[in-house]
């Protein structure tokens, strides 16, 4: 059985950049969360899917280099044809993260041959839960609710995930903004994507930012 992971927005495709290399080097059974490496020597893929609306963050991701090179069973890479962006941005607002360009621009990009964004990611998903070992053991979304990729189009792909998987588990991990972040709407985006994500996911792991920044500070205080 695997599990799939989707990491959207800038938030959930840096968390992807520091969850993936502890994972590589954890001895993990059952769930499989890496696919079978295909060439000889070829490194693993994460079962993950890379979402963003701005290409920076998941083009860092798609270029890291193994810190691993000694030890080729700890050594993965993330697969391109699994990533997905714009170059659009969201501009920090849920409806616009959730809505994208609006119906009638993605119904254009469909005649023009060129799917959206969340057609793209779903498209994505389906290959990754298609390809697991036995069975598709569930999703998990990671992703910021204080920003408009994170928290519109992060619910967004949960509702679709969802209807696409209705007897396969939801998982969101979902960080909570910081009370002095710079988004004047960052309290209102956490507050509709936390409204959609408690009817649509079978559970939220929620994580403060204030204490996480709190707790590093402390660490490295004392180290």
């Amino acid at each position: 059985m695997s599990t799939v992971f989707v990491h959207i927005g800038q938030a959930g495709c840096q968390l992807a950049q520091v969850l993936w290399p502890i994972l590589a080097n954890e001895k993990l059974g059952s769930p499989d969360i890496f696919c079978l490496p295909g060439p000889l020597h070829a490194p693993r893929c994460p079962r993950a899917v890379l979402v963003d609306a701005e290409p920076k963050v998941i083009e860092a991701a798609l270029s890291r280099k193994s810190s691993s090179a000694l030890d080729s069973e700890k050594d993965f890479a993330f697969d391109p044809s699994s990533a997905v962006w714009t170059q659009s941005g969201r501009g920090g607002n849920f409806a616009l993260g959730y809505i994208g360009e609006g119906v009638a621009c993605e119904a254009f990009d469909m005649m023009q041959g060129s799917p959206g964004l969340v057609v793209r990611a779903m498209e994505c998903m389906r290959r990754q839960a298609e390809d697991c070992h036995g069975a598709h053991l569930g999703s998990v979304l990671t992703h910021s609710l204080g920003g408009g990729t994170g928290s519109g189009l992060g619910c967004r792909l949960a509702e679709e995930i969802r209807d696409q998987y209705p007897r396969s588990p939801l998982l969101a991990m979902s960080i909570l903004p910081l009370t002095s972040g710079e988004n004047p709407a960052q309290c209102y985006n956490a507050m509709l994507a936390m409204a959609t994500l408690q009817e649509v996911t079978d559970g939220v792991l929620l994580y403060e930012n204030d204490r996480l920044l709190a707790t590093a500070g402390e660490v490295s205080r004392l180290s």
